[in-house]
């Protein structure tokens, strides 16, 4: 009978401790994008690290990590146009001293679809470069913004690195605006040939980025 005795002290004891809890986030709500459940070394952090104001033009501040990520899913189309109408790359440095065109520079603006074909809606541009990295392969190092051009992602950036133009994989290595703090993958699929024109790659993009904004807090400038 102690014994029952004992064991429903220990469930009503649960219960109150229980709602204690639920009212105390209820009273301490957590901004949009962190952990809805105080992070147990944020106390700890503040004390190593205090915040710091008097600094210019710096601002230190101890965060939570335990923030909120989104991830991306996206199919789509980039158009490599290295002829033609829809030309999109220039070579702006070549090599004459290697065959195989070693150390040649080409910009391009790559233009990104929701479909496969050249007259679907364009939603990005890829534009950086790509250089022949590879002195006895045909090897290119390829690096550009993938700049979204419409709707709800209008003006953000991922910002992609890798080899090769046509298959493999590319990283993505950060990004501006949605896609603040992007990491991930791009992975390529040749999809058609475009005879002595280009061609069209499937990019099959997956990454995790931070929504984040921009701080509205104390600005301070740069004295000269």
């Amino acid at each position: 009978m102690a014994s029952g005795a004992q064991a429903a002290k220990m469930v009503a004891l649960s219960m109150v401790l229980a709602i204690l809890l639920a009212t105390t986030a209820d009273s301490n709500p957590q901004p949009d994008g962190t952990c809805s459940v105080e992070c147990a070394c944020a106390e700890q952090c503040s004390r190593q690290y205090p915040r710091v104001d008097d600094d210019p033009p710096f601002k230190i501040t101890p965060v939570c990590t335990h923030r909120t990520e989104h991830e991306l899913y996206a199919r789509l189309y980039l158009h490599h146009s290295f002829q033609g109408k829809y030309r999109n790359q220039h070579k702006v440095l070549s090599s004459t001293v290697f065959q195989n065109d070693f150390g040649s520079l080409v910009v391009n603006d790559w233009v990104i679809t929701d479909e496969p074909g050249r007259d679907t809606k364009v939603v990005a541009h890829a534009k950086g470069i790509h250089i022949q990295a590879g002195m006895d392969t045909e090897d290119y190092y390829v690096s550009f913004n993938m700049v979204f051009d419409d709707g709800r992602f209008k003006g953000s950036t991922l910002q992609v690195m890798g080899t090769v133009v046509a298959e493999g994989e590319w990283a993505i290595l950060g990004g501006t605006g949605e896609f603040a703090l992007a990491r991930g993958v791009i992975y390529k699929t040749y999809s058609k040939y475009i005879n002595q024109v280009g061609d069209v790659i499937e990019l099959d993009i997956h990454c995790l980025y931070t929504a984040m904004e921009r701080s509205k807090g104390t600005y301070w400038a740069l004295e000269a």
